[in-house]
């Protein structure tokens, strides 16, 4: 027996230490309801359980995010029903107004109404929005952009007339000392553009063409000349060829970025036409869905035959893009029908079609126009598709976005806004112009219909997104809670067992403080 050590109440107290541990342990997780309240409860089971609780919130917020995007694809389709509501009332006028039994009166009476409805399918696409942005007015994003660069190219016509295989010529430009060749010149460090919409060479050119014999042509265009004179010079060092007259199929040009403005010229044999293309992207932009809007006044002109060394040419040179635009002459005077315009054969120096700022470019055709080959500049502003993107995703990255583009809905851009009084109107003796606007409301609710069709598909579309995103959020959360939520049965027996050993391991430790009381007696 001995009383410097009581080994018996060291155990027991050891042993009561280890139980108050667990029993904080289980009332920290059976208070807190977390299994793992720290990492060292479960190193492993925490990082999992982190990168779950991402997953979760992630998911959560793009599972909000999908429902935003539902709203505002709502008030867009809702703006446009209203907007097909009114061409459908425009047509309905229209078919009223094509009828013989009206006067005069009756379809100025027709067309006030449907100015009213023009304006106001403006007035919606201006202002509709969602959480301010504007969701009928297209992107504001754009620019000025010209003329790009020019090359010289060769086509065969096939007997159908219709089908055209391009070969490269080999005509090309060196700089002013005859050693940097180069395919094609451009007009930033070439030509100048000026006021009256003609292109002035900045500096001196050689030229060196090669024809389809082999023969080598080689020439100098001083600076100052008109861009016209650079193509002619081409074509006159072509083996001294002079071009015949010919009636040519309608050159269909679609605007793009990298589109084209072409214009051709035939050979006397009829063998052989040649056509200068160029990149408009300097001076024009362009819409994703083909609609072109003039920036600034722009000159479009002709130049009637003038030229020693060019016969003269009957072409028919098409600009095709999507929009129905007036077209103008240089006084403002209106000179075209639902956007297409005719400049016939004339005896003056110059025809000059005139486009006045912020119209739409639908088409233009000139034909049998005696003309004389030239490089055409145009500029031009657009207003793009707005794209709206909605990320439904956890992670970055670009499968989990939804987007979705929304045409600009003006009367401009629908095709309408020529069936304002102040422009083509409805109102004339037969009842031409009101069976005019029949097809072009026709085309407008064509195209709000498409959108809103693409509209509710993506409404449908982020439904479905929302009900995935949901499930996955239930079942990640329920895993996660597998790892960091407490088993509270298990964990309240585990509690009560620990408790019952702490009583017990006080009792231990008293008894064990009272063994060496036994000394005193022998003492005694």
């Amino acid at each position: 027996m001995v009383v410097q050590h009581n080994l018996q109440a060291m155990n027991s107290n050891r042993m009561l230490n280890l139980t108050n541990n667990s029993v904080s342990k289980s009332t920290e997780k059976l208070s807190s309801g977390y299994r793992i309240n720290r990492a060292a409860d479960d190193a492993a089971g925490l990082a999992i359980s982190e990168k779950m609780r991402k997953q979760i919130k992630g998911l959560t917020q793009a599972s909000s995010n999908a429902q935003d995007g539902i709203s505002c694809v709502q008030t867009a389709e809702g703006a446009l029903a209203e907007v097909e509501d009114m061409l459908q009332r425009m047509n309905q006028l229209a078919v009223q107004a094509a009828n013989g039994t009206n006067s005069m009166s009756d379809r100025q009476n027709i067309q006030d109404e449907i100015d009213q409805l023009v304006t106001e399918i403006d007035r919606v696409a201006e202002t509709t929005k969602f959480n301010e942005t504007y969701l009928l007015k297209g992107s504001t994003d754009g620019g000025t952009q010209a003329l790009g660069q020019y090359t010289y190219k060769e086509f065969q016509v096939a007997d159908s007339g219709n089908n055209w295989n391009a070969t490269n010529a080999a005509s090309y430009f060196t700089s002013t000392d005859g050693t940097t060749s180069a395919t094609s010149v451009s007009l930033s460090e070439y030509v100048e553009l000026q006021d009256d919409g003609t292109a002035i060479l900045k500096r001196d050119l050689f030229i060196q063409a090669i024809d389809a014999a082999g023969d080598t042509y080689y020439t100098k265009v001083e600076a100052g000349s008109v861009v016209d004179e650079l193509v002619n010079v081409v074509y006159e060092r072509t083996d001294g060829t002079t071009f015949a007259e010919t009636d040519a199929p309608t050159v269909g040009i679609n605007l793009s970025a990298t589109a084209v403005q072409q214009y051709f010229i035939q050979n006397d044999d009829g063998s052989r036409k040649y056509i200068t293309d160029g990149n408009i992207e300097d001076y024009m932009e362009f819409a994703s869905d083909g609609s072109v809007t003039f920036k600034s006044d722009v000159d479009i002109m002709t130049e009637v035959n003038g030229s020693v060394t060019v016969a003269t040419v009957a072409a028919s040179i098409g600009v095709v893009a999507k929009g129905a635009p007036m077209l103008y002459d240089a006084d403002g005077n209106r000179i075209s029908e639902n956007g297409l315009a005719e400049i016939m054969k004339s005896d003056s120096a110059r025809s000059k079609l005139y486009l006045k700022t912020g119209q739409s470019l639908e088409e233009i055709g000139i034909d049998d126009q005696d003309l004389r080959s030239y490089i055409h500049v145009a500029q031009a502003e657009y207003a793009d598709e707005l794209n709206l993107t909605f990320h439904v995703g956890s992670e970055g990255m670009h499968d989990n976005k939804i987007s979705i583009g929304i045409d600009s809905m003006s009367s401009v851009q629908l095709g309408v806004d020529i069936l304002k009084s102040t422009k083509n109107g409805i109102v004339d003796e037969d009842g031409q112009s009101a069976t005019d606007a029949i097809k072009a409301i026709a085309d407008a609710i064509n195209k709000v219909s498409a959108q809103r069709s693409e509209l509710g598909a993506i409404q449908n579309r982020l439904e479905h997104t929302i009900n995935n995103l949901d499930n996955v959020v239930e079942n990640t959360t329920a895993a996660e809670s597998q790892i960091r939520d407490t088993d509270m049965a298990s964990e309240m027996v585990a509690y009560s067992n620990q408790n019952i050993l702490a009583q017990a391991g006080q009792s231990m430790l008293a008894q064990a403080n009272q063994a060496n009381q036994g000394v005193l007696s022998l003492l005694g």
